[in-house]
């Protein structure tokens, strides 16, 4: 289902954007959708980074070992 969006950007966004959609064919809600999926997840990246910052790379692999085992062990 699409949600209608009312949005108001720079002068200087919109020509930068539609100029950039010109070239490439691509509707501007795809464009725009695209790229707020992309921040909202390096943001998210950036939130689990922080949120992990103590755990050394050793500790890190070893949990995400462990958590490849559990999951491989439940779905057998």
């Amino acid at each position: 289902m699409m949600i209608p969006w009312n949005i108001s950007v720079h002068a200087e966004t919109d020509r930068m954007v539609r100029a950039f959609l010109d070239r490439g064919g691509e509707d501007l809600a795809a464009f725009v959708e695209q790229a707020v999926r992309r921040e909202l997840f390096l943001r998210t990246l950036k939130d689990i980074h922080a949120a992990n910052e103590d755990i050394s790379a050793d500790e890190a692999a070893r949990l995400a070992e462990e958590a490849v085992k559990q999951t491989r062990a439940r779905s057998a």
